[in-house]
């Protein structure tokens, strides 16, 4: 109720601060269903560690389906945006389809470390929900 009172009070109404709910709830909804049949991600824990700010907990991302010589790029939907936001690209698989950084500058890692895993690393409150997906350049192949 409060993210709604919110909005009304950025000068929506009360019918478009609802209509804003509800596009935002079905959209929610409907990422799970967001992969191309026969592509999945798929997120292996590596470990636990304390930090000031709360447990960070580190992932390695495998990806089934997609061809291994494909580059994807990565989104990510924060709780706090209403859709998803590009978040990095140069994303290689290797055999086993887990998630590499192929170090090209302006893409995820190292230049001087191609083929580098990328794994993630997560501070999130306990039940917060992690969106993220993966994609070709094109966007017409998809897994979430």
């Amino acid at each position: 109720m409060g993210l709604l009172l919110g909005w009304a009070g950025l000068g929506q109404t009360a019918q478009q601060t609802q209509e804003a709910a509800q596009a935002v709830a079905r959209a929610v909804v409907n990422w799970q269903y967001a992969s191309t049949r026969g592509l999945s991600v798929e997120a292996k824990e590596l470990g636990r560690r304390a930090t000031p700010r709360g447990t960070m907990v580190s992932y390695a991302l495998f990806v089934h389906g997609f061809a291994k010589d494909e580059h994807l790029n990565m989104v990510v939907w924060p709780i706090s945006a209403r859709q998803p936001q590009a978040s990095l690209s140069g994303i290689t698989l290797n055999a086993e389809g887990r998630t590499l950084c192929d170090g090209k500058p302006g893409d995820c890692g190292d230049p001087s470390k191609p083929g580098d895993s990328m794994d993630m690393d997560v501070l999130a409150a306990p039940g917060e929900p992690l969106r993220y997906g993966l994609a070709t350049a094109d966007g017409k192949q998809r897994a979430t």
